[in-house]
């Protein structure tokens, strides 16, 4: 199988949530209880039971209001600060698909999976108190092993998934950047050469609220 990636176009996301319902389902993974806080973002961020999440943004570009929608989940890098960690980390980089997985059989102590996350240029990873395990996105693995497409990717109707290769997606996403320059002259794609889910982003990606500390990126994966 070659190296799969995902296209995240937010340009045509509408924060419709289907691809967060779609992987709590999937997964299995149990509802948190929740509240209001003044956005229709929610849950308010991810959790050892929410893989993924779409954000929420209200910006001013060009003196206009932009309501700017992300869909937030681990971005499987291409060479994971997670991964290579000098100290016990349950972090693997699948050879067939490049999904970054967590090893469910292995437990961490607290201040373990505190370096984990730590490593994270994204801040992703969650800890599950219970099975005392690393939890986040899989990139639907098992359902790439069986010919589908990840959850998410299926459940997206604005066709603001677009799941490929990497040959493909980047190609996908450099096609879709040409046609937006025009009404959006920063379109742009991030980080498409160091990550498996890559963002086309129209605003800018500091608009997105990308909680991306670069430094930790460089930092660890020069120990590799």
């Amino acid at each position: 199988m070659a190296e799969m990636a995902v296209l995240v176009d937010v340009s045509r996301c509408t924060g419709c949530r289907g691809c967060q319902v779609a992987c709590k389902q999937w997964n299995k993974n149990p509802a948190s209880e929740t509240c209001f806080k003044g956005t229709y973002e929610n849950p308010p961020d991810l959790e050892w039971n929410t893989f993924t999440r779409v954000t929420f943004r209200e910006v001013e570009e060009g003196g206009k209001l932009a309501w700017l929608f992300r869909k937030d989940q681990c971005r499987h890098c291409v060479t994971p600060p997670c991964v290579v960690i000098p100290d016990k980390t349950p972090m693997k980089r699948r050879d067939d698909n490049g999904a970054v997985v967590a090893d469910q059989s292995m437990t961490l102590t607290k201040e373990e999976f505190d370096e984990v996350r730590e490593a994270c240029p994204y801040d992703v990873p969650r800890y599950d108190p219970e099975t005392k395990t690393v939890k986040k996105c899989t990139f639907c693995f098992d359902r790439q092993e069986a010919g589908k497409k990840p959850a998410c990717v299926t459940a997206c109707l604005s066709g603001a998934l677009f799941f490929g290769t990497r040959k493909e997606v980047i190609a996908e996403g450099k096609k879709r950047v040409a046609k937006l320059e025009a009404k959006f002259p920063k379109a742009a794609l991030f980080e498409e050469d160091v990550v498996g889910w890559i963002y086309l982003f129209v605003h800018g990606d500091d608009k997105y609220g990308m909680n991306f500390d670069p430094s930790k990126r460089l930092a660890k994966v020069a120990l590799g």
